[in-house]
């Protein structure tokens, strides 16, 4: 049985209203109807090249993504919707070991995904914005909940056991921080690698995201060290 689909990210929203001076009870962020309406372009020089991947809203003018993404970067992050609107967005959390990164873009105020685990067989699609922001997706029909344990973004040994979401397609370039999407259009995870050969790609579950954001100590200040760029 599907657990109940979520919007709240435990201990964030919470910590991030008493962060911003807010009180009282915040409005709960808009849901998208139209997931692509939550779906953003990350850009950014990194590791000088220019990366392009893709980042997703969970809150309002915070937007997650993985840490390969912007590892190694020095700021000058940008994120674009299907409208063409640029915004700035800075790093304030990273997780090297889960390979999930928080970006905050605070004039950015968008509808967000809701969240659901990975149902074994279910079917859904990747999506992202590819260059002058059209639409792109790729479908799936093999969702597989996984284990990935041993190895960080930079492939050295560590003893976090992530849970993963495995599924059959191709996910090309700029799929990489964007969501991997069941047949409700609920997030089920969020890409980081694909495997061309046999065309599976591999996301970090969404569950995944709850641990990262419990351990950000402010969800306002920048990240005083992105990393060095993996190899």
């Amino acid at each position: 049985m599907r657990s109940t689909p979520s919007y709240k990210w435990a201990g964030f929203l919470v910590a991030a209203a008493l962060l911003a001076g807010a009180c009282g009870n915040a409005p709960a962020p808009e849901v998208a109807t139209d997931p692509f309406d939550a779906v953003a372009q990350l850009r950014g020089l990194v590791c000088d090249r220019e990366m392009v991947g893709s980042a997703v809203m969970i809150d309002d003018h915070y937007l997650i993504t993985v840490a390969h993404n912007v590892a190694g970067s020095d700021g000058g992050l940008t994120v674009t919707f299907e409208d063409g609107v640029q915004y700035p967005a800075t790093l304030v959390g990273i997780d090297f070991d889960r390979d999930l990164a928080l970006l905050r873009a605070p004039t950015v105020k968008r509808p967000i995904l809701t969240v659901a685990p990975a149902v074994t067989g279910e079917g859904g699609r990747l999506i992202r914005l590819r260059a002058e922001h059209e639409r792109a997706e790729v479908q799936f029909t093999d969702a597989e909940p996984i284990i990935a344990v041993g190895r960080n973004i930079y492939d050295d040994q560590s003893d976090v056991r992530r849970q993963n979401v495995r599924v059959t397609a191709r996910a090309g370039s700029g799929y990489s921080g964007g969501p991997v999407l069941n047949d409700q259009n609920q997030m089920v995870g969020v890409v980081y690698a694909a495997a061309r050969l046999d065309e599976v790609t591999y996301a970090t579950a969404s569950s995944e995201i709850d641990i990262f954001l419990d351990s950000i100590e402010s969800s306002t200040t920048p990240v005083s060290d992105s990393g060095r760029c993996p190899t």
